[in-house]
């Protein structure tokens, strides 16, 4: 009869080599992986995997990201923390984009569907405008709360806006110098407006939208 700390070092070592035969499908988790495992080899329950691309640390089920979990992507920062099926962001969760990623800050917490944003979301940006409504194929329906605001702003100066009224606007002329450009407004459609702007002796006739005059222009 053998020793018991035989059985048991034959034990661990058989463990560990079903631990290490135990797979991860997604292919941006080859790597390490710990955690359970089933009898066909796959990641099955809780577990942690690393590859090269990015981390995972959530519930598996036959190989797949399958429950809650979280997903790391090493180049950026992002994360997604929440719910997956089948591999697949689906279900409610948060996408964060990190401090590498062009979108550094802002931040989706909404419904998910294979990997995009569906149904119900709210996405923030880092200086405080959020959107919150519906979502589909990845795209927002519908305008953040900073752009219904400008919306109402320009639509309140366009009502206040009359024939040959004179506006105002400042143009900067290199760093720390600006200089005051006047027009009088000679017609004024559904969405453009036409300025006739005088400047050094000259006449110059311009049509802007009136999202330009909004932001640009001002009664004066």
């Amino acid at each position: 009869m053998k020793p018991i700390w035989m059985i048991a070092t034959v034990m661990v070592t058989i463990c560990g080599l079903a631990q290490a035969s135990c797979r991860v499908l997604d292919p941006e988790l080859q790597g390490r992986y710990e955690g359970a495992c089933n009898g066909a080899g796959l990641a099955d329950g809780f577990g942690e995997a690393q590859g090269p691309v990015s981390s995972y640390t959530g519930y598996f089920e036959n190989g797949k990201k399958h429950g809650q979990g979280i997903k790391t992507w090493h180049k950026t920062g992002d994360q997604y923390h929440g719910e997956f099926r089948g591999d697949y962001r689906e279900g409610w969760g948060s996408y964060t984009w990190g401090s590498q990623s062009p979108w550094a800050g802002q931040n989706h917490e909404g419904e998910y569907l294979k990997d995009l944003r569906e149904g119900f979301g709210v996405y923030f940006w880092p200086n405080g405008d959020k959107f919150s409504g519906q979502w589909k194929a990845g795209l927002r329906y519908g305008e953040s709360y900073m752009e219904v605001r400008k919306k109402l702003a320009t639509k309140l100066i366009m009502t206040s806006i009359s024939l040959n009224q004179t506006v105002c606007t400042v143009t900067k002329e290199g760093i720390g110098t600006s200089r005051l450009i006047r027009a009088m407004v000679t017609n004024v459609a559904k969405t453009d407006i036409t300025l006739l702007i005088e400047e050094d002796g000259k006449t110059t006739k311009k049509l802007i939208t009136d999202q330009q005059f909004g932001q640009d222009w001002q009664p004066c």
